[in-house]
């Protein structure tokens, strides 16, 4: 295995057990106002729910348990699980028979990162243009779970 293979591997690995950044994914797949229009919502049924809004010292508006975030952030991971499915439906003949024989044999929790390399490989081996590094789409895909409804495993 040469160098630059090994370099990639360990790239995709990092992000693999680490988190995908989604908030910073959604400034790339949702438009600003679309973004506005999401937090905006979730703001209103924190509201209607009688929790408050706190604002910090540098003057960004929060809640104290910091659910709003997380929520958000799931949010706006589903609005850009479509984009996602569009950017790697060229080459979902070749993710799917990996995805589909992970997911028979039950370990896609545990060997994932078999799939994250597939995708990864069948993007730049396509030549694929993504506005995102194909690691973070590989790893995202992976675990959101974008090829679920896409891969038909039968």
């Amino acid at each position: 295995m040469d160098a630059d293979r090994k370099a990639f591997l360990k790239e995709l690995r990092q992000a693999y057990k680490g988190h995908v950044d989604i908030l910073a994914m959604s400034r790339v797949f949702l438009t600003d106002l679309d973004r506005k229009i999401f937090e905006s919502d979730l703001r209103r049924q924190f509201e209607n729910s009688g929790i408050e809004l706190y604002e910090g010292k540098d003057g960004r508006h929060g809640y104290w348990d910091g659910q709003f975030a997380v929520q958000l952030a799931q949010i706006f991971a589903l609005a850009m699980t479509g984009s996602v499915q569009q950017l790697i439906a060229p080459v979902m003949f070749v993710v799917c028979p990996t995805y589909c024989d992970l997911k028979r044999a039950g370990k896609l929790e545990t060997e994932g990162f078999q799939l994250v390399v597939s995708i990864a490989d069948a993007l730049i081996a396509a030549q694929t243009q993504v506005p995102v590094p194909v690691t973070q789409i590989s790893v995202y895909a992976v675990k959101h779970h974008a090829l679920e409804g896409w891969c038909q495993c039968g």
